[in-house]
């Protein structure tokens, strides 16, 4: 341990009196299960971010015409890790993904319902 490096000072204040009484175990536990390879591989193989890829190919090399199905293939045969798309963890990711996705879609159609609905002046 390093007192100099900021993450092993995090993992030691877990252990303190002080991060035993503010629920810091949860936090830390939380963040770790939504922040690892499965579900950056998730978010990666999600259909935005394969769009972005694809609006970024093209506008760096314009004549190559690619699909985002084959440009998905393309980043789940060869980019990504097998172990990072298969198994119950890598499920698990994608199904949390999925949720926050379908949230924040429910959000944004909600704040624009009340858009529409408020009479502009």
């Amino acid at each position: 341990m390093n007192p100099k490096n900021e993450d092993h000072l995090q993992c030691l204040f877990l252990f303190a009196k002080e991060g035993l009484t503010i629920d810091a175990m949860d936090a830390f536990h939380q963040q770790a299960q939504l922040f690892n390879k499965f579900t950056v591989s998730a978010i990666m193989r999600s259909e935005p971010v394969i769009s972005l890829v694809r609006r970024e190919i093209r506008r760096l090399f314009p004549d190559i015409r690619i699909g985002n199905e084959n440009l998905s293939q393309l980043i789940e045969n060869e980019v990504i890790k097998r172990d990072t798309i298969e198994g119950d963890k890598a499920k698990e990711a994608a199904a949390r993904i999925k949720k926050a996705a379908g949230k924040l879609e429910r959000a944004k159609n909600k704040l624009e319902k009340q858009a529409i609905a408020e009479p502009v002046s």
